[in-house]
């Protein structure tokens, strides 16, 4: 992704996908660096965040080309 510009989100659905709330942006440099695998934990509030049984998790990258990537691997999600 290009330095300082480009970020992605991973955003929460109460409502099957039709609308979505970013829980979490990651910007490129400040974030995480290209190239460096990250381990990152995301707590999703149940205090803040409506968990119906319509509830969806998605990545979603903000890029300039469609060569600007994000690897996503090893995910878990768990409720507690």
């Amino acid at each position: 992704m290009d330095k300082g510009t480009e970020d992605f989100w991973v955003q929460f659905s109460d409502n099957g996908g039709s609308t979505w709330t970013t829980v979490v942006a990651y910007v490129v440099d400040t974030d995480f660096v290209n190239g460096t695998r990250e381990y990152p934990v995301i707590t999703v509030d149940s205090g803040v965040y409506n968990f119906t049984s319509d509830v969806k998790i998605r990545f979603q990258c903000d890029a300039s080309g469609n060569q600007d990537d994000i690897y996503i691997d090893d995910v878990r999600i768990q409720a507690r």
